[in-house]
């Protein structure tokens, strides 16, 4: 059957039941998220497509026109250096779920990549890219880029956390130092009147925690100006979000230490921004108290995983999450000039940027000016 493509650069192009039918149960590739980034991203340029053919939605794609090496925060680096900016990133604009590519429920990647392939070098061309780079493929999914000749490189994994049905079996599925440090460090936090709070409205506070998210990024090197989200970040998530946002606080004798504003989507928790006044969160372990108060409420609604975002990987270990390789694959789309990149990017991979690092994408020895991601301390 014949492919279409219809692209735009606003998603209020598309209807939301007609995009939707293939993102749902995707929360970053939903049509109410890419509303949330163009209204409340800075430098979001974001290009999206819409394939179809004769029984209806075949593929949905989005990229980042974003002129910065680095459209989305800490996920491409390492590509960028070495591609320069003449790639088209398919990404979703959150770094901890990334993939910007959806098919048809069925359609496997190596199917879905055939049928696109003369779309996606006709899109690069009419974009004036040399090289395609999809962000967020998993290692089950890695033989089908190959199988089309797309190269790989590591990206930093989310954490993930499977729940229990129970919070007292989440307990036990902890180390046993791990469920003793957890403990200790609740009871000496209670000792110091830490108090956890949840709500659901929010957007009436929103300078109060743009205050406390953007002190997150300043600690990480970022100055005001360069914190990829603009001020209305909360309003726009609580009036277009408005059923499935929750926010998690901690007080320390009623002041505000910190906070994490999760998304809800089918049954995951995407732990997506976080904020601290560090005077008072790290002498009172708010960053870990604030995810167990988060991994409490989500086992009371019956969720089934916690989506806790990039980096902070040794902290979220011991409490339970987990984080699968990611790859970024990329080609040319020249035949001839992707052999060569073939050949050349890896090996400047290892030499440049690996330093001893496995290539599994677990960047556990990320250091601390990187970018912070979702609620990272």
């Amino acid at each position: 059957m014949i492919l279409r493509r219809r692209s735009a650069r606003t998603i209020q192009s598309f209807s939301p039941e007609v995009w939707d039918s293939l993102a749902i149960g995707r929360r970053a590739m939903r049509h109410r998220w890419h509303q949330v980034a163009e209204e409340a991203f800075r430098d979001h340029r974001p290009l999206y497509a819409l394939f179809e053919d004769g029984d209806g939605p075949f593929a949905l794609l989005v990229a980042d026109e974003n002129d910065a090496d680095d459209p989305v925060p800490g996920q491409l680096s390492k590509l960028a250096l070495m591609l320069g900016r003449r790639t088209l990133v398919v990404c979703a604009p959150s770094p901890g779920e990334p993939l910007g590519l959806v098919f048809r429920r069925g359609v496997t990647f190596r199917e879905g990549l055939l049928r696109l392939a003369p779309h996606l070098r006709t899109l690069c061309a009419e974009e004036g890219k040399w090289f395609l780079a999809v962000l967020g493929v998993g290692e089950s999914d890695l033989p089908d880029f190959a199988a089309r000749g797309y190269q790989k490189s590591s990206i930093p994994a989310a954490n993930l956390l499977e729940l229990a049905p129970s919070y007292d079996e989440h307990l036990q599925r902890l180390k046993r130092d791990h469920r003793k440090k957890l403990g200790r460090v609740g009871r000496r936090a209670a000792e110091r009147g830490v108090t956890f709070e949840t709500h659901e409205r929010f957007a009436h506070r929103s300078e109060e925690l743009y205050a406390l998210f953007c002190a997150q990024w300043s600690r990480h090197g970022y100055g005001h100006g360069r914190v990829p989200y603009l001020p209305n970040l909360f309003e726009v998530l609580e009036r277009t979000i408005p059923d499935d946002t929750v926010l998690f606080e901690a007080r320390v004798e009623g002041e505000l230490a910190g906070f994490t504003l999760a998304i809800r989507e089918g049954d995951t928790l995407a732990i997506q921004y976080s904020g601290y006044a560090y005077h008072l969160s790290q002498p009172n372990f708010v960053y870990t108290l604030l995810a167990d108060h988060a991994i409490r409420w989500a086992i009371g609604r019956g969720l089934k995983r916690v989506n806790r975002g990039t980096m902070m990987y040794a902290e979220k270990r011991r409490l339970g999450f987990v984080a699968p390789p990611l790859w970024c694959c990329y080609r040319a789309s020249s035949p001839i000039v992707n052999s060569l990149i073939g050949h050349i990017v890896p090996l400047v991979d290892r030499l440049v940027f690996d330093r001893g690092g496995s290539p599994s994408g677990d960047h556990r020895s990320e250091p601390r000016s990187e970018p912070p991601s979702q609620g990272d301390e």
